[in-house]
């Protein structure tokens, strides 16, 4: 068998079968002998990699503690291979993700190299000859890591433009991290808190899984809580007749004051103080999507037939394992973002979207009436009226004009623009018709501006509509009510059946977090093991650090080290300051942290958990206000 032929056979199949047609290299490729005898060469000019020895370059770049600063990377061109071969030798090392715009280039490289152990590792993803976009994809799996990037120099120089377009896209992403990394930093324990406070919520409601196509080609609503959002609420009520209504939280009060509840509300905020914009809300219709971790209180606010959505969290995935997935919707960092994706998993076509500014039109923030605007006019006063808590709230984030859906320009901030980005790629991606009828909001690419009054001419559908949504209601209605009753508290309340799709039976998510608690409790013993040897090592003059080894192995195989980590983004940021001493006391130090940061999160968890299952000695942590 040639080298090629077995290079293949390690590639994906599907990739394998790309690259069996591929064409000539897009640049003139001259394959060269090394001294070091691993083949270089030339492309379009310049070496791929150096004359002398290959692996040079890639061993001065990919330090041990380069990889573990930085253990996501996307590589801007393959070359022939070296520099991504260095990178994933390391155990720190999560993801080489390659870009290569040469599928020539490419099919070279793997006839003049032994490549299988590259391209068979689970943690290598290969886009070959692909759209810049599709990088967006594979990096939604690293929504708490700011990736960064790696370039073959000749292969970055000959196609520029091409990699100017996946650094867009890399740029878009890092940003997301960064945002998603400061919000974990400040929700992470709510958002555990909540979890486990939803547990029977959680084990009971079925999946938005189960919704999908429902309403295959039928026109849906998508109503944000943008300012544009006051145009449409006169026509609110003949929309309603014509297509399906999905609604942000914020949109619900407006909806509701001109007589329209939302067929689909989509709640999914941890904190408190956005759920009091549901005050006394009581829809009868609509049926509440929302996700593990939003605030509790959501649940006793809603008497409603609930769906819920995967958790993004590890602990609710791992939950997920005893009564089932849910069903993802993505996750752009606003609940607009979740509610356009229940909308096209729905099976909509189109999906009209009001309210969805992005943005500050008219300089203001929210739909009229909003709790937010309310909140505003309660919180001012003769030195600080509601406008000076308006402009504070838009001029804080930086703002900066852009192109608007009326051909003039909108204030916006980076925030929105990430959630623009997120719109322009999922509706690019999904090929699912948008059209956008806020005329002041943010022009997004792929959407094009709509008219409100164009919709007035399509016929009735709410008839049909209800017969889409009645069983839907039916299907969650009685489970929903239960989960809800127990997650408030009550004692007394008696369980009925589960429905199908859900728990088999009543109380089946206990006995596994009885064995994940047990698992955790493993987990810290070993951290508190490596805090005890850190302790010893240090009374070395010359500590053996390679003892560490095992310490650190153990932890790395433990199957929840997801949910045990969640908490350690603080504890990150001082370890990797240590660590950057680059001494024998820094590494000290560095492992100390982790290890104490591990033992800590471990703690947390398992004092909520304990509390879920009503096991003896569980900590107080529910008995002070969580309403914040």
């Amino acid at each position: 068998m040639s080298m090629f032929e077995a290079n293949l056979q390690a590639l994906d199949a599907d990739l394998a079968q790309v690259v069996r047609g591929a064409p000539e290299p897009a640049a003139e490729l001259e394959i060269l002998d090394t001294p070091s005898g691993f083949p270089t060469a030339r492309y379009g000019g310049r070496y791929l990699h150096a004359k002398r020895d290959p692996w040079a370059r890639a061993r001065r770049a990919f330090t041990p503690q380069w990889v573990r600063e930085h253990p996501v990377v996307v590589f801007f061109g393959f070359g022939f291979g070296y520099e991504v071969e260095t990178f994933l030798s390391y155990a720190d090392a999560e993801a080489a993700i390659v870009v290569e715009p040469d599928l020539g280039l490419f099919c070279a490289a793997l006839a003049h190299r032994r490549l299988e152990k590259v391209l068979s590792r689970d943690k290598a993803s290969f886009l070959l000859a692909a759209e810049p976009d599709a990088l967006a994809g594979v990096l939604r799996k690293f929504e708490r890591r700011a990736p960064e990037r790696y370039a073959v120099n000749a292969e970055a120089l000959y196609h520029q433009e091409y990699f100017e377009n996946v650094d867009a896209v890399l740029e878009a992403a890092k940003n997301r991290a960064r945002i998603n990394s400061n919000t974990l930093r400040r929700f992470g324990r709510l958002w555990v808190r909540n979890l486990i406070r939803n547990v029977p919520v959680l084990e009971r409601a079925p999946g938005v899984h189960e919704l999908h196509n429902r309403f295959d080609g039928l026109p849906a609503l998508l109503c944000a809580a943008g300012p544009s959002l006051d145009r449409a609420l006169p026509y609110i009520a003949q929309l309603a007749e014509r297509m399906l209504i999905v609604a942000v939280d914020t949109a619900l009060p407006a909806l509701m004051q001109h007589g329209i509840e939302a067929d689909f509300a989509v709640i999914v905020d941890p904190q408190y103080w956005n759920t009091r914009h549901l005050d006394r809300l009581r829809p009868e219709s609509s049926i509440l999507i929302s996700e593990a971790s939003a605030h509790p209180r959501v649940f006793r606010l809603f008497d409603n037939p609930t769906y819920l959505c995967s958790s993004i969290f590890p602990l609710g995935t791992v939950l997920e394992e005893a009564v089932g997935e849910k069903g993802k919707l993505g996750t752009g960092g606003s609940v607009s973002t979740s509610a356009w994706d229940l909308s096209r998993l729905l099976g909509a076509d189109p999906i009209y979207c009001i309210g969805l500014d992005l943005g500050f039109p008219y300089r203001r923030t929210h739909v009229h009436g909003s709790f937010f605007e309310e909140r505003m006019h309660v919180l001012s006063d003769r030195v600080r009226p509601a406008e000076q808590h308006s402009f504070q709230y838009i001029n804080d984030g930086s703002p900066f004009e852009v192109a608007s859906n009326d051909g003039g320009y909108v204030l916006t901030d980076q925030r929105m623009m990430i959630y623009t980005w997120w719109f322009a790629n999922q509706a690019r991606i999904h090929q699912v018709r948008t059209v956008n009828l806020s005329p002041g909001g943010v022009a997004i690419e792929g959407i094009p501006a709509g008219s409100i009054e164009d919709l007035l001419s399509l016929p009735s559908r709410r008839e049909m509509l209800e017969s889409r949504l009645k069983p839907l209601r039916a299907r969650a209605r009685s489970s929903t009510r239960s989960s809800t009753r127990s997650s408030a508290g009550s004692s007394t309340a008696s369980a009925p059946p589960p429905a199908p799709g859900a728990a088999e039976e009543p109380g089946i998510i206990e006995p596994f977090i009885s064995h994940l608690i047990s698992r955790l409790e493993a987990f810290a013993e070993t951290a508190r093991e490596g805090i005890r040897l850190v302790e010893e090592l240090s009374r070395h003059s010359e500590p053996d650090l390679s003892r560490l080894n095992d310490i650190d192995a153990q932890l790395a195989a433990f199957e929840y080290k997801d949910v045990a980590g969640f908490l350690l983004q603080e504890v990150s940021d001082r370890v990797q300051a240590v660590s950057l001493q680059r001494s024998v006391e820094g590494a000290l130090e560095s492992a100390r942290l982790l290890y104490e940061g591990l033992e800590e999160s471990v703690d947390y968890h398992v004092s909520l958990l304990r509390f879920a299952v009503r096991l003896p000695n569980k900590s107080q942590v529910f008995s002070d206000s969580v309403e914040n």
